[in-house]
């Protein structure tokens, strides 16, 4: 699980078994324009990666981490996805293509719906789903 202290922008990340937390750690400091938009396995190694997007210039970009059970979590590396319009926003992450890599579910002012398929830091595809129109709304409730 990942957390955000307000006001600080202190990232932090722990390791939770059951009821008892095995790990964490602190894990940078992120200027409060970054927004933690998702989380998933971007990369496909077994932990959870941080998505973010910066609410000014719309960048994108990725947390790759690594949490060995037990160990001490730590960002593996970064990348950025580049820009896009602040009309589209981020919904949530899930597997869409059975790939075994989290993937990203985007929607617009105008209730377009697209997916990004990815593998890391790389868009494979997308795909268009349609419209549902902007009385409707995703719901970003356990996608992983």
């Amino acid at each position: 699980m990942s957390a955000r202290k307000a006001g600080s922008g202190d990232v932090a990340i722990w390791q939770v078994s059951g009821s008892q937390i095995v790990a964490s750690a602190l894990l940078a400091t992120v200027p409060g324009n970054w927004k933690i938009v998702g989380i998933g396995d971007f990369n496909g190694d077994g932990y959870i990666d941080i998505l973010w997007r910066d609410q000014n210039t719309g960048t994108v970009a990725i947390w790759f981490l690594n949490c060995p059970p037990g160990g001490t979590p730590s960002i593996l590396s970064a990348a950025s996805l580049g820009a896009v319009p602040n009309t589209w926003s981020i919904v949530q992450t899930g597997d869409y293509n059975g790939d075994g890599k989290s993937d990203i579910l985007w929607t617009d002012t105008s209730g377009n719906i697209a997916v990004w398929f990815m593998n890391g830091a790389t868009m494979l595809s997308t795909a268009s789903l349609g419209n549902v129109g902007t009385s409707w709304t995703v719901q970003a409730q356990n996608a992983e």
